[in-house]
């Protein structure tokens, strides 16, 4: 199943709501990423161009989608980045398959 690493920055909504009440939102993001489809695999706070990080399992693209639609809609969270990630075995794989592709490509000029 393909993995997923979304990246969002938070509003001041979202803060406020963590000041006042510090609760570990865990439980209520695995139900969210269940609903749309998916299993949250972690969860982290982050340093640097964003806040919060979500590692998720999904058939597709569409349940990270989902996800950062109905958290967004909230404006809890803005500025989603959604990544498809790969493991070293899988990425062999696809390197392997993309080097028995390349076979039929003609670059630009040739």
């Amino acid at each position: 199943m393909p993995r997923f690493i979304m990246t969002a920055k938070l509003t001041s909504v979202a803060i406020k709501g963590f000041m006042a009440k510090g609760d570990d939102r865990r439980p209520v993001l695995d139900k969210l990423v269940s609903s749309a489809g998916g299993t949250l695999v972690e969860h982290y706070f982050i340093t640097g161009d964003a806040d919060v990080m979500m590692i998720l399992d999904a058939d597709n693209v569409g349940v990270p989608a989902k996800v950062a639609m109905i958290v967004g809609s909230e404006g809890i969270a803005t500025d989603f980045n959604t990544h498809c990630v790969w493991s070293t075995a899988e990425f062999a794989k696809l390197a392997s398959e993309a080097g028995s592709a390349a076979s039929g490509y003609i670059p630009p000029g040739a």
